[in-house]
C-alpha cells in the first residue's frame, strides 16, 4: 500500500512543505509514513537532504537508508551565486544540468560548458 490517509491539511502540506519528501515515500512504498514527516516541521523538503536520522522519530528510523538512497533524484542542488564559494558537495546530490559540452580536460582538471535548468538556475538575478 503506497497511502492510505488523506485529509485536506495533508493535501495542503503536501502541496506546499511536503511534495518532495511524499515522493521519496511513494518511491520506496512508504506512503503509509506520510503523516509522520507532516507532523514534524525539520522533516518537510526544506531539510532535503536528510544526512541522518538522528533527529526522526524512532518509529521511522528504519527506513532511513532506504529513504536516503532514494532522496537525491528529487532534491538537486539549487545553484546561488551566493552559495558558491568553494563549496563541497554530497557526492550523492544531483545538479541541475539540463546539458553540458566538454571544453577542455587537464591532469588536474575537466572543464564543462552547462546549461542549467532554469527552475534551478539562481545564479544570475532576473531583472
Amino acid at each position: 500500500m503506497l497511502y492510505v490517509e488523506s485529509t485536506p491539511s495533508y493535501e495542503d502540506a503536501v502541496r506546499t512543505s511536503h511534495l518532495a519528501v511524499f515522493s521519496v515515500l511513494l518511491s520506496i512504498n512508504k506512503g503509509i509514513y506520510l503523516s509522520t514527516f507532516i507532523r514534524h516541521d525539520h522533516m518537510a523538503d526544506a531539510g532535503l537532504p536528510f544526512l541522518t536520522c538522528d533527529a526522526w522519530p524512532e518509529a521511522v528510523q528504519y527506513i532511513f537508508d532506504e529513504f536516503y538512497k532514494a532522496q537525491w533524484k528529487f532534491c538537486p542542488k539549487r545553484l546561488d551565486s551566493r552559495q558558491l564559494h568553494d563549496i563541497w558537495l554530497d557526492k550523492n546530490i544531483v545538479v541541475p544540468f539540463k546539458e553540458k559540452r566538454f571544453l577542455k580536460g587537464g591532469e588536474d582538471s575537466v572543464i564543462f560548458k552547462v546549461e542549467l535548468f532554469k527552475e534551478y538556475n539562481h545564479l544570475i538575478a532576473v531583472r
